[in-house]
């Protein structure tokens, strides 16, 4: 398949870094010379290397063409003593999923939360809550290109160890607000005071190092002198 997209770019990239994590050097496009001859005509997204078993890294989708590819590369590792398939599944689709947002309007939105807080509570908390799914969406693609609940983003961030135990709680109490005000309770009562601290807790999300931009990360990866991860 090949990489056309910044998502499934994306969604390569993090298999990349957990298999690098794993002892693997992995590189993208990888020249004919680099892989055994049954598999030269198949041009796999990626290969793993630096271990056994040797991986071949193929982005797959829910298209037909996908299933009629997996079926070629499962034939010619037949051929292929010591390598394995490794699929990274890529669900999404362009009816489904949602656009990243940049950075900056990101935080022209929790500018906008900060300023009627007092005047507009309920209104804030869904911006606020917009914000944090826009965050989230823009700094893990793979993982929330499509619409997400809140209840999914704050336990996603507490079990990755993005947010504090004190913070996923707080988070939990405002997903509870924002969902009373969505679904029409017009008589819930929102503190400015925790859309505040909303706001500051999502700015201080987009600044972590555990939630940094994927390139970011990237940039930090090792070299090939080490297992790492290696682009074309």
């Amino acid at each position: 398949m090949t990489i056309g997209s910044r998502t499934q770019a994306e969604l390569l990239a993090a298999a990349g870094r957990r298999l690098s994590a794993e002892g693997y050097d992995v590189i993208v496009g990888p020249d004919n010379s680099l892989l055994p001859a049954a598999l030269r005509a198949r041009r796999p997204d990626a290969i793993a290397v630096g271990r056994d078993p040797k991986l071949v890294i193929e982005i797959v989708s829910e298209r037909s063409e996908s299933a009629s590819r997996m079926a070629a590369l499962r034939e010619a590792l037949e051929a292929a003593p010591g390598w394995k398939l490794h699929v990274v599944l890529d669900r999404t689709s362009p009816a489904s999923t949602m656009p990243s947002v940049a950075d900056d309007e990101i935080h022209a939105v929790l500018q906008s939360v900060s300023q009627i807080a007092g005047v507009a509570p309920a209104a804030a908390v869904m911006l606020a809550w917009s914000a944090l799914e826009a965050l989230v969406r823009r700094r893990r693609p793979e993982t929330f290109a499509r619409p997400q609940s809140p209840a999914r983003i704050v336990e996603h961030l507490a079990a990755e160890g993005i947010v504090l135990p004190g913070d996923a709680a707080f988070l939990r109490e405002m997903a509870a607000s924002r969902n009373a005000v969505a679904h029409g309770d017009l008589q819930t009562t929102v503190n400015p005071a925790a859309i505040h601290r909303m706001v500051a807790l999502v700015r201080d999300l987009a600044a972590s190092p555990e939630l940094a931009l994927q390139e970011d990360v990237a940039d930090d990866m090792p070299n090939a002198a080490s297992p790492g991860f290696i682009g074309s």
